[in-house]
């Protein structure tokens, strides 16, 4: 406890010494700068609307905020009072140094894109969004609005709030949550915050400033890609879904093909006289329409074969295009009840996502490709550039994927002790 007190006090005499030194700091002309509103913001957050400030603290904090006043536009003359702490979430020191250089207009971040992986982050036009993506954006603009109106951000809390999501998440949550609130400034014609947001660091600049390894992927969607799905898994989740526009069959579909979830209506069953049967799954992704990409794949699969014998059972009784009448939203959340109700009986169920099927079907697609290419050029075949490639742009054209780089996320090795 002695411990603790000395600590405290330590800490509280820190914390007068930095008020003491900017207060004499600015009476010999020095501005505040954004180390000093977040200061500001954080003393007043923890002193119950100023009820407990000290004189010094005062004095400091209205020096801040006065002089933050004079930056405003005249028609912006209140200033939202500080209402955030961003002390548990982000070192408020780092965050302070690149708020000061992005309003300062230093060239923090010139080019649109993150160069990791080759990987680009830029925001797409609106109207060559698909109708999906448009509601996922406008459920998520409604509610960064409603938080922006309610905790009454300014553009230094919406700043450190992008910057305390990079330090604590992965790289696709950054930049969809920084995406998210340039089409929030974009479309309340806030243009300065719009191009401050935009001035940021790339993500892994920032993680590197705070001293941390980027996070490409959250450690929920690794599990969810390398979780292995087994064919009991399978037989449970159809037995578990509703019959209803044959629901049931889309694990099994999705398991075998590869097909991505919006992709189960255009799925289309073709029985050969030979015995061997044939998917053909069409897309509509937006990224295959810009890059000249096949629109439509086939999967085959060998007479006699497990599965060829199913899906030819499923034709005759559903018809060749099963899923036409199907909705996928509400597939979506029969198959989310239906996975919760198997968690009891399967624990690791958790992990599992319709993506999931996708990733593990890309997984069997790589081991086949890997042990044909094994046996015609034998055991060191990866050494070959050329022919690593080859390989590549086979999966590429089994998932249909219009880029190799996206393919070498998927078919990653499962965890040998993931048995769900």
């Amino acid at each position: 406890m002695l411990g603790l007190g000395l600590e405290r006090e330590e800490s509280e005499t820190k914390k007068m010494d930095f008020f003491e030194e900017r207060l004499g700091a600015f009476k010999q002309g020095e501005r505040p700068n954004s180390t000093d509103e977040i200061a500001a913001r954080r003393v007043w957050a923890m002193s119950n609307d100023g009820e407990f400030l000290s004189d010094r603290e005062r004095e400091f904090y209205e020096i801040v905020f006065a002089a933050r006043e004079k930056k405003k536009d005249k028609e912006e003359k209140e200033i939202p009072l500080p209402v955030k702490d961003w002390s548990c979430n982000v070192n408020l020191d780092v965050a302070a140094e690149i708020i000061d250089e992005v309003f300062q207009g230093l060239p923090v971040w010139k080019p649109k894109k993150d160069h990791i992986r080759g990987r680009e982050f830029e925001l797409k036009d609106w109207h060559k969004m698909s109708e999906t993506s448009k509601k996922e954006y406008g459920k998520r603009l409604a509610a960064i609005d409603k938080e922006i109106q309610e905790e009454r951000y300014t553009d230094t809390d919406i700043l450190c709030k992008l910057l305390a999501t990079a330090h604590q998440k992965s790289r696709s949550s950054f930049y969809l949550e920084r995406a998210t609130i340039q089409r929030w400034a974009e479309a309340n014609g806030r243009d300065e915050l719009f191009k401050l947001v935009n001035s940021l660091p790339e993500y892994a600049s920032i993680k590197k400033r705070f001293g941390e390894r980027p996070i490409f992927t959250s450690k929920k969607t690794k599990e969810r890609q390398r979780t292995e799905i087994s064919p009991q898994i399978v037989a449970a989740l159809m037995r578990e879904l509703p019959p209803t526009k044959n629901q049931r069959f889309a694990p099994f579909i999705l398991f075998v093909s590869g097909a991505r979830l919006f992709e189960l209506p255009s799925v289309k069953i073709f029985t050969n006289s030979d015995g061997s049967v044939a998917l053909k799954i069409e897309t509509a992704k937006l990224g295959c329409a810009r890059k000249n990409a096949p629109k439509t794949r086939r999967v085959e699969f060998e007479a006699g074969s497990i599965e060829a014998k199913q899906l030819a059972a499923i034709a005759a009784k559903c018809g060749q295009k099963p899923f036409a009448a199907m909705n996928c939203a509400t597939f979506r959340s029969n198959f989310r009840a239906a996975k919760k109700r198997l968690e009891k009986e399967y624990p690791k169920m958790k992990q599992l996502d319709i993506h999931s099927f996708r990733h593990a079907f890309a997984t069997q697609q790589r081991e086949k490709i890997a042990n044909k290419y094994k046996e015609k050029y034998g055991a060191e075949w990866r050494s070959n550039e050329k022919l690593s490639n080859t390989a590549r742009d086979e999966l590429s054209k089994v998932l249909g994927h219009s880029d190799r780089k996206v393919t070498g996320r998927y078919g990653r090795p499962v965890k040998k002790n993931c048995n769900i």
